[in-house]
Order: structure tokens, then sequence, then C-alpha cells
């Protein structure tokens, strides 16, 4: 039984006429959200699922189970339950040769390396329940989150120098319909939801009305300059690195599941930014910036130990990965720099209400959930829409870094994607 997201779309509309779009109203929209879900998306799984059994094959089976039922030993319900069987095995090479088909490492890397893992015949080992707790995960990431200490003479200036005679409102104006619609477009499906329990597929699926209403709410919330409490809340799910001891809680990776409704008002935020710091980051930089990635900076490392080979040099190569880059980010720094890019005292001031003190909801494993309180993880560090405190968090740090080593080693190049970095060097063979 399939979602049927026209009634779903007409119902929803149909419920919010007379709701205004208020932030002190989201609650009530997401309840209209989910009960209108119960309505018409089906639940649960299936109880009774063959593998390769589709409706074309489906009056085969039928008949297989009439004759069946009269007489098992009867050579014609024999033929036929090889006819059923062939059929099935037919169904499951065709599900396995369309994928093969039609992967494509470009467009569709995710189903490409889903395929891989499913075509590998490796036999995982499973590992067993680890004896660290949700608390001990949590101290962890707060103590990633903490910078170091600088020197009075090493700090920067933190605090923003207005110019208000070339100030703008080309970001902080109010949001449009087109900016909504794009950003929706842009969302990946079959993603986890936050805490209000709302996914990527009904947001996709809202009417005309329900848009409008979402709309208005994101306005409405610039204009206050604040967000929701439910949106400042967020579930970490610890995961534990390939390959690392369970008993480490250094070896967690968090990752943290956020509203959706909440993502989508970043994105709509990041897709009006991206023009104004897309040229901040240095050009050796391609880390979040488009047609830039990690497999084209190692072609780039591949093709320059090529050309050192074929001059007769040694190619010496420094890798370097910067430690908890995002959690340690200086957010007072980041919107100074913000509003030198910009120059919309309006934005950068909304943006700011955005480092108020969250919630988050600690798991680990099978685990009890702790809840932690606290500031110092980075708003966006592990959020999947705040790229823009990443692009303006590495371009002050790498020029100075990329500085100093072309002092030390004139003829280094540098290639870099995200906080990963490589510096080769090219040295005479005979030296």
């Amino acid at each position: 039984m399939k979602a049927k997201w026209n009634l779903f779309s007409e119902d929803l509309d149909s419920s919010i006429e007379n709701l205004e779009p208020l932030p002190e109203h989201y609650e009530s929209f997401i309840e209209k959200v989910k009960y209108i879900s119960r309505k018409y998306i089906p639940r649960g799984c299936r109880t009774h699922h063959i593998p390769g059994l589709s409706s074309e094959i489906m009056d085969n089976y039928n008949t297989y189970i009439n004759l069946f039922e009269n007489n098992p030993f009867e050579e014609q319900t024999r033929n036929k339950g090889e006819e059923l069987t062939n059929a099935i095995a037919q169904e499951k090479r065709n599900k396995w040769h369309e994928p093969l088909n039609k992967t494509d490492m470009k467009h569709s890397r995710k189903k490409a390396w889903g395929l891989i893992k499913r075509l590998n015949s490796d036999t995982t080992s499973v590992k067993g329940l680890s004896n660290v707790t949700p608390d001990q995960i949590a101290h962890q990431l707060l103590l990633n989150g903490k910078p170091q200490k600088l020197k009075q003479e090493d700090k920067p200036n933190k605090r923003i120098i207005r110019n208000k005679e070339k100030e703008g409102n080309h970001l902080s104006r109010p949001f449009e319909e087109d900016e909504l619609n794009i950003a929706i477009e842009a969302m990946k499906l079959r993603k986890a939801a936050g805490l209000d329990n709302i996914f990527v597929e009904q947001i996709r699926n809202f009417g005309p009305k329900a848009k409008r209403w979402i709309l208005a709410l994101y306005n409405e919330k610039r204009n206050r300059k604040n967000i929701r409490k439910i949106w400042r809340k967020t579930k970490i799910i610890a995961l534990l690195k390939p390959g690392k001891d369970t008993d480490d809680p250094k070896n967690y990776r968090p990752i943290s599941l956020l509203c959706h409704t909440y993502k989508l008002f970043e994105r709509m935020l990041l897709n009006r930014l991206v023009p104004f710091v897309d040229s901040t980051p240095i050009k050796e930089q391609a880390g979040f910036r488009s047609g830039k990635s990690c497999t084209g900076q190692i072609l780039n490392l591949t093709q320059t130990i090529e050309n050192g080979f074929e001059n007769k040099k040694v190619t010496g190569v420094a890798l370097i990965d910067l430690t908890a880059a995002y959690d340690t980010v200086n957010h007072r720094l980041m919107l100074k720099k913000l509003y030198d890019i910009t120059l919309d005292y309006e934005f950068v001031s909304f943006r700011s209400s955005f480092r108020q003190q969250k919630i988050f909801h600690k798991k680990a494993a099978n685990l009890v959930d702790t809840i932690i309180a606290s500031n110092a993880f980075g708003d966006d560090g592990m959020d999947d829409d705040g790229l823009f405190f990443k692009l303006l968090g590495f371009s002050a740090t790498e020029n100075k870094m990329t500085k100093s080593l072309l002092i030390l080693v004139p003829l280094t190049k540098t290639f870099k994607n995200a906080d990963d970095w490589i510096f080769p060097a090219g040295f005479d063979a005979k030296h």
C-alpha cells in the first residue's frame, strides 16, 4: 500500500486555513501534519513478503496456491511450481542487472557504494556491547569543543565595526516562494527525522497553502530574530569509527538529527549567502565548493607525483588533519567576518541569535539516554546545512598556515578538502 500524497496535501491545506502562521502556532502545525500523515501514509512492515514476487507474477502464484491446496503431488502442480520458481529467480536477476547498468558514481554515489557493499562477500565481525556510557561520550564531545586559550597578543579582534553608509539588506530581506521551492528540492530524501518527527518526504508533498504557511513562519522568525525551542534541540547519535576500540570515548563520531523544518530554513539562508562567501576560501580549498571535490584533489596529488617522477624528482607529502576543526570555530570572530563580507548587520544579528544554548539528547548504542546542555558545540559543526560557518572558518586559518609553510618550503603545493590538507613537495633524487 502506497502513501496517498495528493490527499495528504489537500487535507493539510484545508486544515491550516484558520491557523495563523506565527511561531507560537508551530507545534499545532506539526501536530496537524502528524495527524493527517497517519490517515494517508501507511506504517509498519510487510508480514508476508517473497523477494522477487512482482505484481506480474502474482497471478501465477495464486494459481499455484490453488493447485497445491487441491493436490500438491499432481504433475500440473509441480510444473506450475517450477514455472513460478523460475519466474521469481529471473525477476531477482533483473533487479540486480538494472542497478548495475544504471550505476553512476558521479550522479548517484550513495546508490553506487550501497550496491558495492551488497556485492561484497567479505564477512563483517559483529561487535559486542560497549562499556562506554553516553555520559562519557558527551564529556568527550564537550572537551572537543573547548578551544585552546590564546595569549593576549594572539587574540583576534572580535568586535564588529559597523559601516552604516555601505550597509544593505540584500540578505535580510523577506524570503520569497521561489527560494522556498528551490530549498525544498535540494533537500535529500530518506533522512532521519529530528525531535519533531517530520520527514523530508512530508515537506516535499506540502500543498501550496502549507508552503505559504511555512514561508510566512520563516519571515516572522526573521522579523523577531529568534528560533523555536524545538529547533534548538538535537538528538546526537554516537557512531563508532571503523576498526576502533569500542571502549574508548574518543573513537566515536557524533552525528546530529535536527528538525528538517529548521534545516530547510538554514538552507534558504545558505543559498543567499553562498554567492558572497564563495570567493572567500583560497583557490586550493575544494571542500564545500561547487564543482570541486575530494576526488579532484586526489587526482591533482597523483598528477603532481607523476610529474615529479618524469622530472626525476622525489615527491614528499605531508598530511595534516585538524582535530575538532568544526567544534572549535570561534563564532564571534565568524560573525565579525560575516559582517565584513556581507555588510548586512540585520542578517548577522539574526544569525547571532542561533548561538544561544542548545540541548542535546545523547544516545550511544543501546544504552540509556542522557541529556547535556552546552554552547561549546559549533552551531553548525554537526548539521547538514550550516556550511557558511565552515566556509568562513577555514579561510583565515589556512591562509596563515599556507604562507608559513611556503616560507619553509618554497616549492610546496597545497591540496585541501575541508580540514584535510596535503602538502606535496618535489626534491632532486640525488639529494
